[in-house]
């Protein structure tokens, strides 16, 4: 269970309080009393408000037990840290993946090219895309670490290793890790858009008002970030390539047409097989912010 608000002022965080206290009430009237020792407290802050951590606590038969302050929680899956960096999480990762490619590498000595495309995507590539429209990495440190596990699980087929990772990539049919999240951000950003999500769980995304602006008719509205960290929010960063993308692929009738439409109007771009190559939105048209 999770309660969270964000704090502007003394009185969110005595009503933060007030809503444990509130908790802890209602789990001793139904026997389900909390313990405290395993409760804790995850302040986010910027690096102007770091030292605003406050201390909450639990009152109960014991007596009064001060949460302890944690520096990140796992929360379904995705460590969640108190700068919203996720670099804990993505050092995670990392490590776990290659902890599976090290055990296919050593019981499969001569492993051919169908084998390791199902063994890989199943087995190494789903733990470095788990949840990634939350946690995409924007730090090109962070990037590179995460190519590295693809580039380093290509080269353990007989006859690859001479070869360059683009090329590795080619001849297995694989894009970049880098693709593969701003196509996730692409598909994500259709689901919300055709509102085939629960408008009440999902990020909002805002259409373009603007009927002058060329392009297609559910171009999105961009908004101003300040910081890098709001910058490469989902519902800030998905905008410019959304509205890049040509009318007959964002109106797509269902997901799958949508993915296939955008497979082939992707099909000859660098990003494919060069992660650090730049995605071409030349024809993105200028939007309105606010």
């Amino acid at each position: 269970m999770k309660i969270f608000t964000g704090i502007v002022s003394e009185g969110n965080s005595k009503q933060l309080q007030q809503d444990i206290d509130t908790i802890v009430k209602w789990t001793a009237k139904w026997q389900l009393e909390l313990n405290a020792d395993k409760c804790k407290a995850l302040t986010i802050y910027g690096k102007h408000n770091q030292n605003t951590t406050r201390v909450y606590h639990i009152t109960d038969n014991s007596g009064v037990t001060p949460l302890a302050n944690s520096n990140g929680e796992k929360d379904l899956g995705i460590f969640v840290d108190q700068k919203l960096s996720f670099e804990l999480h993505i050092i995670d990762k990392v490590k776990k993946a290659n902890r599976i490619l090290g055990l296919i590498k050593r019981n499969f000595k001569h492993i051919g090219s169908k084998a390791f495309i199902m063994l890989y995507k199943a087995l190494v590539r789903s733990h470095l895309e788990y949840g990634q429209n939350i946690w995409s990495p924007y730090k090109q440190k962070h990037v590179d670490m995460l190519e590295k596990v693809q580039k380093r699980a290509t080269k353990i087929i007989p006859g690859f290793c001479d070869l360059s990772y683009s090329q590795r990539l080619a001849k297995l049919r694989l894009p970049t890790l880098v693709y593969r999240r701003l196509r996730g951000d692409m598909i994500e950003t259709y689901k919300i858009i055709h509102e085939l999500y629960d408008k009440e769980c999902c990020p909002k995304l805002l259409l373009e008002t603007n009927n002058k602006t060329r392009g297609h008719r559910l171009k999105l509205h961009a908004r101003h970030a300040y910081k890098n960290v709001r910058h490469n929010f989902f519902t800030v960063r998905v905008v410019e390539t959304w509205n890049s993308l040509p009318s007959n692929v964002v109106e797509a009738p269902s997901v799958n047409t949508f993915k296939d439409r955008l497979d082939k109007y992707w099909s000859n771009h660098e990003i494919l097989s060069d992660y650090k190559a730049k995605l071409d939105l030349s024809n993105t048209d200028r939007c309105l912010r606010y």
